[in-house]
């Protein structure tokens, strides 16, 4: 047991970063990136209803707008909530296994992780009080969150294309 431990500590992971900043811009860009898995499972077709990437606030805000909100929304802001955290685990682990990032990005992050719990609790909160104050929150902290990730990415993918050599 104590041979493969030690194999593995010295075994070095390979990070695409050339890859990692072609599915960060994919997300920015709310593109279709069924066609990076091509390997893995089918391309889904371009007239497809889905939302992709950032896409995403865009398409709660529309849900949320409607005059009854299905009950599995739910599971669209946790899965977002989700997202945000494994983004923030994603950044610290670059960070600490490959190169520095610069420590407001990743405060960026976790700022947006946060963010997003709240706007998860608010919907939450809505199904038990119908106010339109929350809604009005809701809304407004879903494009807050959009206008964030907007600023931050950009300089994610510089930080990754200039500070992180593809191995």
């Amino acid at each position: 047991m104590l041979k493969i431990d030690s194999y593995q500590k010295e075994k070095k992971v390979v990070l695409d970063t050339d890859y990692v900043c072609l599915m960060l811009q994919d997300y920015l860009n709310g593109k279709n990136s069924s066609h990076r898995y091509k390997e893995l499972e089918h391309i889904l077709p371009d007239e497809d209803d889905r939302t992709w990437g950032i896409n995403v606030y865009t398409s709660l805000t529309k849900v949320l707008n409607q005059e009854n909100v299905p009950g599995t929304t739910l599971r669209s802001f946790h899965a977002l909530m989700e997202h945000k955290k494994l983004m923030v685990s994603r950044l610290e682990y670059i960070n600490n296994n490959y190169a520095p990032i610069q420590l407001d990005l990743i405060e960026g992050y976790k700022q947006i992780e946060a963010d997003s719990t709240i706007a998860r609790n608010l919907l939450i909160k809505s199904y038990n009080n119908k106010s339109s104050d929350i809604q009005q929150r809701l809304t407004r902290k879903l494009n807050d969150l959009q206008g964030k990730e907007r600023d931050l990415l950009p300089e994610i993918i510089y930080c990754l294309e200039k500070r992180i050599p593809s191995f």
